[in-house]
């Protein structure tokens, strides 16, 4: 084998490991129940905004529209430069 074919291999071997990262979903994937609707959303608000008031909070809405793909993120996305579909989004289904 050829010493460039080795290192390679090396270097996989090096930095290669079976991480699974869905940190782009909170609660993860593992805690969502999909029958949950408006009304469960709702409620759980509800319960929980009273017991954490004192609380800072951090509320991330995700808009999917990238104009250039990047590799950063594992969010699902919509690669565009039609602000039109970005604004049909906001309007339409999200501040709904």
């Amino acid at each position: 084998m050829s010493k460039e074919i080795l290192s390679d291999i090396n270097m996989l071997k090096k930095y290669h490991h079976n991480l699974v990262y869905d940190y782009t979903e909170y609660p993860t994937k593992a805690n969502w129940d999909y029958e949950a609707g408006d009304k469960e959303y709702r409620d759980a608000l509800k319960d929980w905004i009273p017991r954490s008031s004192k609380k800072p909070v951090l509320f991330y809405v995700h808009t999917p529209f990238c104009e250039q793909l990047c590799y950063f993120c594992l969010c699902s996305k919509a690669i565009t430069k039609d602000y039109g579909k970005v604004k049909d989004y906001l309007e339409n289904y999200l501040f709904k």
